[in-house]
């Protein structure tokens, strides 16, 4: 069994992608009517509140909300053929800087994890189609009939330091690996949003890319130990969502953080 020294984490939506997948994948069920004509018009007036209020948390929540509403009683393997569909012909775009270091990482024998508040079997479809070694999102829950019940576990899925050391006896307990915190030789961990604080807390390396205000808030507060990283506001648009990208960004300062 694989003993695991080193261990990269990454947030999904506006850390390794510019683009929220949950929005690809509310647009793709209502395309194919899995989600009623009544959700594409709660779909619309988020947007166009979006659009013209520019606060986009409030996005965000509404549109988990409409995704849990229009979920339950759908079949859950209908939703997940056209998430499969949706990851490999929809365009992806990849920040270089992460998706590069996680190259990087990989190449150096890193375990990689993704993290993420996106759905479960999205996040795992994706992260394979990136090559990441294990995925992880919010679990949506499933009655014996093999459809969505309208639950989930989002309030500890919230707590991604809970959910990483979760992830960690996981992988142990079901042999994938060994693994174990205290033994860690280098945990990078990647995130862009105040929602991956508590994940920091872990990391031996917590890198913070294209941060939002409060993230930044919270890296002042934090005495400024977490690398701060100003991306590529150029992304980089590929087929499908994986491909090897590489950019300006310093080798040597990929390097440095791999090995810190």
């Amino acid at each position: 069994m694989r003993m695991i020294n080193n261990c990269l984490v990454s947030d999904l939506d506006g850390t390794y992608t510019r683009d929220q997948q949950l929005v690809f994948l509310i647009e793709a069920l209502i395309k194919e009517n899995i989600f009623p004509k009544e959700a594409g018009e709660e779909y619309g007036t988020l947007k166009r509140e979006w659009l013209e209020k520019s606060i986009f948390q409030t996005f965000i929540t509404g549109l988990v909300l409409l995704f849990k509403k229009y979920l339950e009683g759908k079949n859950k393997a209908e939703v997940v053929k056209i998430a499969e569909e949706l990851v490999n012909n929809y365009p992806g775009r990849l920040y270089p800087f992460v998706s590069v270091l996680h190259k990087k990482a990989k190449d150096s024998g890193f375990y990689t994890i993704l993290l993420s508040h996106s759905p479960d079997f999205l996040v795992s479809i994706i992260g394979k189609k990136l090559g990441f070694d294990f995925a992880k999102g919010i679990y949506y829950d499933v009655d014996a009939d093999g459809c969505f019940t309208g639950k989930c576990d989002s309030g500890d899925a919230l707590n991604k330091k809970k959910v990483l050391l979760q992830i960690f006896e996981y992988i142990s307990v079901e042999r994938i690996a060994k693994i174990s915190y205290e033994q860690l030789e280098a945990l990078v961990v990647i995130g862009d949003s105040i929602g991956d604080v508590s994940m920091f807390e872990l990391a031996k390396t917590a890198v913070c890319y294209n941060p939002t205000k409060n993230l930044i808030n919270a890296w002042e507060k934090s005495g400024n130990k977490w690398v701060l990283v100003a991306g590529y506001k150029n992304m980089v648009v590929i087929e499908g969502i994986y491909a090897s990208v590489y950019s300006e960004a310093s080798s040597s300062f990929m390097e440095g953080l791999l090995t810190s």
